[in-house]
């Protein structure tokens, strides 16, 4: 590779970088918004709308993204490599944008039906990330690929780190009486915007050779029934959807536990998600690496989901708002060794478009059960950890009995 191409190549990786950290800045804007919003009195609801109604709903709404960004991802992932990434890119951040723009109009006007209208938009366009990491692919070789993702996490960890603050400081009108709920959604818009100009003058396509694969918003689901045949694979697969599943009771509607139990405001919520964003790095970038040069990834996911269990079944119970920030590292650390170490025991034989189911089923059920506590969705969280934990110490065996390629 001459020097010229590798400068090409290092100028393309820092594009990519900054647009992912520019979607994701944009996506955590809206974290601490809308619990405050949907369970406030002075809120989206009228004042005589029960709370039952209140999370049922906004679990609904959580849930609508990821479960569109499950079918739309293969399409995308598709046109990637039939088009190339630059108008994948384009496009869905372009959608993304527009989706936060009719949510802020949704929220101004309290028009329920454009909110879901928004959170189709928003997940069509969530499945960017898989084109952003196909053109890293492209201008990486073999030895820099590890390392060239990395920095696509670093981005992403970031933008969840910066978001959630940014968002709960721009919806707290006590520093500026114009600041609202709608506001960081019209930042977040504006974002979106500005990284399609970035794209559109910085971003050089990287595909040189296009692929016609088949655009079926269906790959997601049959590359998990594909996965479920081979029996080894079904039981990882199990247990890495599992902890998902169960990372996500706690991440989605932590907020609502936040708000109902201490009143917790946007901006104390922005904060302390910026928070879990800075363990959740940590935990990665740091505990994952030297634990990895310790132990197996077995024998970290033998105790990583038990510990995680535990945590959230003690969070369903306290009552003081100091016991949240000594728990939350104890609980992100736990769960941050699992994706990796996961990913290593699968060894990246299972598609990713099923990651998107596991965020869209959480947060509706959590919408459910909050009707019984409020804290019934950390429970849940909890029994998901606790059977992950059960089920891989019980049936996982080193090796995979079989190989699984995506369709």
């Amino acid at each position: 590779m001459t020097t010229m191409q590798q400068r090409s190549n290092f100028r393309t990786l820092i594009v990519v970088v900054v647009t992912v950290f520019l979607d994701y800045l944009g996506i955590s804007l809206v974290i601490p918004v809308a619990a405050p919003l949907f369970l406030s009195a002075n809120g989206f609801f009228d004042v005589g709308v029960s709370l039952d109604y209140r999370t049922l709903i906004l679990g609904l709404l959580l849930g609508t993204s990821p479960f569109i960004q499950f079918f739309t991802s293969p399409i995308l992932g598709a046109f990637a490599d039939r088009i190339g990434r630059k108008p994948v890119l384009l496009l869905s951040v372009l959608a993304t944008g527009f989706g936060h723009a009719l949510t802020a109009v949704g929220f101004l006007t309290h028009n329920l039906p454009l909110l879901f209208v928004s959170r189709v938009l928003s997940g069509a366009g969530a499945g960017n990330l898989s084109a952003a990491n196909s053109a890293v692919a492209d201008v990486s070789d073999s030895k820099e690929k590890a390392r060239n993702f990395a920095l696509i996490g670093a981005a992403i960890g970031l933008g969840f780190i910066f978001g959630p603050y940014l968002g709960g400081k721009l919806s707290d009108p006590t520093i500026a009486p114009w600041f609202y709920y709608d506001t960081p959604l019209w930042v977040a818009a504006a974002l979106s915007l500005l990284n399609a100009v970035f794209i559109l003058l910085a971003f050089s396509e990287t595909l040189r050779t296009r692929i016609r694969r088949k655009v079926d918003m269906f790959t997601g689901v049959r590359n998990i029934l594909r996965a479920f045949a081979i029996k080894e694979l079904r039981v990882l697969y199990l247990v890495s959807f599992l902890i998902g599943f169960a990372y996500n009771f706690f991440t989605q509607f932590f907020s609502v536990f936040l708000v109902a139990r201490f009143h917790s405001t946007s901006a104390e919520l922005g904060v302390l998600f910026a928070y879990i964003g800075i363990c959740t790095v940590v935990a990665q970038g740091f505990f994952a690496r030297v634990l990895a040069s310790y132990m197996r990834p077995a024998v970290i996911i033998r105790w990583a989901p038990l510990v995680a269990g535990i945590v959230l079944a003690v969070f369903a119970g306290i009552h003081k708002e100091q016991t949240v920030y000594l728990l939350i590292p104890l609980a992100v650390v736990a769960y941050g060794l699992s994706p990796a170490n996961m990913t290593a025991l699968i060894s990246d034989a299972a598609g990713k478009e099923s990651q998107a189911l596991g965020f869209a089923i959480p947060p509706v059920i959590s919408g459910i059960v909050t009707a019984v506590s409020i804290a019934m969705p950390l429970a849940l969280g909890a029994a998901s950890f606790f059977l992950a934990w059960g089920i891989f110490t019980l049936f996982h065996k080193d090796g995979l009995l079989g190989e699984f390629h995506e369709v």
